[in-house]
């Protein structure tokens, strides 16, 4: 004769059930962080890329003004920075 476990069988009391109702949070609490972490790059990544794209049709080019410069230091503005540095010259 077969006797179901306490989680297929239903005893919601039992040590088994408590366990997987543990795990579950557990994982929960492993994914959701890196699901929210994943989020907030690429948001981040779309904010830069929008920003770098309105710069682009004004008429900057972020290849062109590194060749012009020819100065391959790290670039200490953001685009969105750069955007508004780019407005207030212009004006």
């Amino acid at each position: 004769m077969l006797i179901a476990c306490a989680t297929c069988f239903g005893a919601a009391d039992s040590d088994q059930v408590k366990a997987a109702k543990i795990g579950v949070l557990v994982l929960l609490g492993f994914i959701v962080p890196l699901l929210v972490a994943i989020a907030l790059i690429a948001r981040s990544w779309a904010r830069r890329a929008r920003a770098l794209q309105a710069l682009e049709a004004q008429g900057f080019s972020a290849v062109t003004s590194l060749v012009r410069n020819a100065s391959w230091e790290p670039v200490t503005r953001s685009p969105a920075s750069a955007m508004r540095a780019a407005r207030s010259s212009s004006t």
